[in-house]
């Protein structure tokens, strides 16, 4: 990346994925500028392997983080997150792009890897023959629209799993069984790492979203002399633009499905908390009838125990009479034997 002059803060943030980043750009020249972003991604990977056997790994431990996978029980599939790293340099003069892609996805993706380079291929190959110069960036347009994509299977997923959790949960709440009390705590786990992970979703779109905006900025111009003619990423009637307002329609519609799933979330957790409260409603009668039969129980058995006093303490008296007679007739007795 030193022949192509990659900016520093570029590989910086290459390195430290763990970290949110901005974009970069900067005239080289008077007729060149280069660019460079981070599109951050989700992507689905098929795991068959149980939910317990997952948190024995450090990552499937700490799942709660966003920057770790979380794992779809119900879909048998773990989301990943990665990011794909883009630099564009771009000639206006001379119309000549050099592009470097540095993709961080995991490499048992290959195939989700391979897909965007071959349509850019493509697209550089239907061209080839044209005398107009490609948009500059017409590669982030690609990995963009792949990114999308991505993230809409990621979120298909994620809803189907929320309907999974909701159908378990209402069946607990009709069987009222002992086991619903394990069950819920494993639901409300997994609900709160699924919000902690989609708040962190929304944000990465937010980024996907300011580089689309970005793209139609005035400074990408791809003219030697912008004050000439109307800059390209401006031009209403430019088909780069409507495939830019294409990809920003269905970011927007992604983003309003993700904040769909917010309020499901809590709509799940919040018949959760009502049927543990009325669980543990249950439970305190529970236990403060039995405080009433243990309280009428006791008060039988001070009654009992107070007769059995008042018994005792007559066979007392009755005992003492018996023995003062005794003694009063004993010598009269002793006489008239003698």
């Amino acid at each position: 990346m030193s022949k192509k002059q990659v900016p520093v803060a570029f590989v910086a943030s290459l390195s430290r994925p763990y970290q949110v980043c901005g974009t970069g750009f900067r005239w080289t020249s008077s007729t060149s500028w280069d660019y460079w972003c981070l599109i951050p991604v989700r992507t689905l990977i098929t795991c068959h392997v149980m939910t317990e056997e997952h948190a024995k790994s450090r990552a499937g431990s700490n799942q709660m983080d966003p920057f770790h996978y979380i794992h779809l029980s119900g879909m048998e599939v773990d989301v990943r997150g990665s990011h794909i790293g883009l630099f564009t340099s771009h000639d206006n003069s001379s119309g000549a792009t050099s592009l470097v892609v540095i993709n961080l996805l995991d490499n048992r993706l290959h195939r989700l890897i391979e897909e965007p380079l071959k349509r850019v291929r493509s697209a550089i190959v239907r061209r080839s023959d044209s005398k107009e110069p490609m948009n500059p960036w017409f590669a982030h347009l690609i990995f963009l629209s792949s990114a999308l994509r991505w993230w809409n299977n990621v979120l298909f997923c994620f809803n189907q799993q929320l309907v999974k959790h909701e159908k378990k949960l209402q069946e607990e709440i009709e069987r009222q069984s002992s086991a619903f009390s394990t069950e819920s705590k494993t639901i409300n786990t997994a609900l709160h790492t699924m919000a902690a992970h989609l708040h962190r979703y929304k944000s990465e779109l937010s980024r996907v979203e300011f580089i689309l905006n970005e793209l139609k900025s005035p400074k990408f111009s791809t003219h030697a002399d912008p004050l000439e003619k109307p800059l390209a990423a401006t031009d209403d009637r430019d088909p780069t633009r409507f495939q830019i307002d294409r990809l920003v329609s269905q970011l927007s519609a992604i983003m309003s499905f993700a904040g769909e799933l917010e309020k499901k979330i809590q709509n799940i957790l919040t018949l959760l908390f009502n049927q543990i409260q009325v669980t543990n409603d249950q439970t305190l009668q529970a236990i403060l009838n039995a405080s009433q039969i243990d309280a009428k129980m006791s008060q039988k058995i001070a009654f009992q125990s107070h007769q059995l006093s008042i018994s005792m303490k007559n066979d007392s008296v009755a005992m003492k009479t018996i023995a003062i007679v005794t003694m009063t007739f004993l010598p009269a007795a002793s006489f008239a034997v003698g």
